[in-house]
């Protein structure tokens, strides 16, 4: 029996190996204009209500990375994801530090569902990694408005949003 199965485990592993690889992974990319500045192809930066923040679309485990650093003197509430949606289930997780600390001594990170309010003290910053930002997988072609709402001391509201859809990468053949 053993010697039966060996022909075809080398069949399954030389089938394997004569797969072509993945060349065009899927990513989230700006679908429009936005008001966040772009410091280069998948990273936007601005100021929201105080807040510094820092928008990176991404390959991988976390499509989207999102920093907000509250360098004001005032506590500030965050929510963060679509603006319609599912508010049930995470859309990814979140990680509270102190700006001038390493990545220890802080709050463990924790579950995030999308436009929950987060409150962020004075000098703090919130590190959102959401590995599902509509609740569930996206689908090529489909699009959102990732939002970013800011409510600050006074209790005024302040909202910007960043287009993005969900597109395969394009590579480019090397010159020969």
């Amino acid at each position: 029996m053993v010697k039966a199965s060996v022909p075809v485990c080398i069949a399954l592993l030389s089938a394997a190996c004569a797969a072509p690889p993945k060349h065009t992974p899927e990513h989230y990319k700006l679908r429009s204009p936005t008001e966040w500045e772009r410091e280069s192809e998948g990273t936007f930066l601005g100021s929201l209500a105080g807040l510094d923040v820092r928008i990176e679309l991404l390959s991988g485990r976390a499509p989207v990375l999102m920093t907000v650093e509250n360098v004001g003197e005032q506590a500030a509430k965050v929510r963060v994801g679509p603006f319609t949606g599912v508010r049930e289930v995470p859309i990814g997780e979140v990680l509270l530090r102190q700006i001038d600390a390493g990545p220890e001594g802080g709050p463990p990170m924790r579950p995030y569902v999308a436009m929950q309010d987060l409150g962020l003290q004075a000098g703090w910053r919130a590190t959102f990694f959401l590995d599902r930002p509509l609740g569930r997988p996206p689908k090529l072609g489909e699009y959102f408005d990732l939002s970013l709402e800011v409510q600050d001391a006074a209790g005024k509201r302040h909202r910007r949003v960043l287009p993005i859809s969900w597109e395969r990468r394009e590579y480019r053949k090397a010159r020969e």
